[in-house]
């Protein structure tokens, strides 16, 4: 955890704003995203602001837009009403995407990885993808979350096709005719090791 020393805590401001830059850091080092509420809890754990009526998330606000304006590594990303920061120093932009639809929850962060896959790349993801670094879910985790897809609203174009190896992949109808993904999913499972 990191704390202020006594010299830090004669200039609040400046050695706030410092914390702040050192905390996201920290996390980022770590893998992790920093969401703008952990960042308050943080400073109010440190006292650095009260933590009864008051509602300083303003202020925590200002102070994140200060510190991205005055740090080239520190970078917001936003999905939504989530806010997170990381930096630049230790993740990609892609990966800190990553962390911030695994903080949203598993439906998101399965639905964005596939659809951007889908679209970009043209190519359905191996369901085991999910179970690798960074996402680490387990096999049960994942088919749970398809199936929680197939009964949420907003997640209809979230398919699956299966190979004649047994793999799974996962693709969206939005990018993919589904013809076309089981072809796909044939030759990234199957054809490519059998023709090298």
């Amino acid at each position: 955890m990191i704390k202020m020393s006594e010299t830090e805590s004669q200039k609040p401001g400046e050695a706030t704003l410092h914390l702040i830059a050192e905390l996201i850091r920290e996390n980022s080092r770590f893998g992790l995203v920093l969401a703008q509420d952990d960042i308050l809890c943080h400073l109010i754990d440190q006292q650095l602001f009260p933590s009864g009526k008051e509602e300083p998330s303003g202020t925590v606000e200002e102070m994140l837009r200060e510190l991205i304006k005055g740090h080239e590594d520190l970078e917001e990303i936003a999905e939504g009403e989530m806010q997170c920061y990381y930096s630049s120093q230790f993740m990609t932009r892609a990966y800190a995407r990553i962390m911030l639809h695994k903080r949203i929850g598993r439906l998101e962060l399965i639905a964005k990885v596939v659809r951007e896959s889908s679209e970009i790349n043209q190519r359905p993801v191996p369901l085991e993808s999910f179970t690798r670094h960074p996402f680490d879910l387990n096999a049960r985790e994942v088919l749970d979350t398809l199936e929680a897809m197939a009964m949420a609203e907003g997640y209809a174009d979230i398919a699956r096709t299966a190979t004649s190896a047994s793999g799974l992949y996962i693709y969206s109808t939005r990018h993919l005719e589904p013809d076309y993904a089981a072809v796909l999913a044939e030759w990234l499972d199957v054809g490519q090791f059998d023709n090298p």
